[in-house]
């Protein structure tokens, strides 16, 4: 569910955007759970977890076609922006904690297109679209870049 879009329907467009909500939501968890134990201290016992967690990201997706499932949510903030909102949290957490994934997202001009306007939506109308955006952008091009970028678009 989350690297494919469902074929939608005029009638079935809400239960197909709260299945996805579901299933985002439900990535964001697996992905701050796993990658919290990776992060922080080792004095809980829970590595061998995060590294699970972590093992299965990296066997259950192709990480190339879930990033561009998560872009394609956030592309479509102005529709969905929870979704939106969710799918830049699950990036950001991808990108700070994995270099392959941080380099496919800082050296994609489409990325980085779909992320300027989330944030251009966001910061009009979403705050905390906006607040996710920022975790990707200071991960992907730099706190220096972010700085630039913004004052080039607002």
């Amino acid at each position: 569910v989350i690297t494919q879009k469902m074929v939608a329907h005029d009638d079935d467009d809400e239960r197909n955007e709260n299945m996805r909500s579901g299933s985002l939501t439900l990535l964001r968890n697996l992905l701050t759970v796993s990658l919290q134990g990776i992060s922080g201290d080792d004095s809980d016992g829970n590595d061998d977890h995060a590294l699970q967690g972590v093992s299965l990201i990296n066997n259950a997706f192709s990480k190339e076609t879930l990033v561009q499932a998560l872009l394609q949510d956030v592309n479509e903030a102005r529709k969905y922006p929870w979704n939106a909102c969710l799918a830049a949290k699950c990036l950001a957490l991808l990108v700070a904690n994995f270099v392959d994934i941080k380099l496919q997202v800082g050296g994609d001009r489409n990325a980085f297109n779909v992320l300027n306007d989330a944030r251009i939506f966001g910061n009009a109308s979403y705050s905390y679209l906006k607040q996710e955006v920022d975790d990707v952008y200071e991960v992907c091009y730099g706190e220096q870049s972010l700085l630039i970028r913004y004052s080039m678009v607002d």
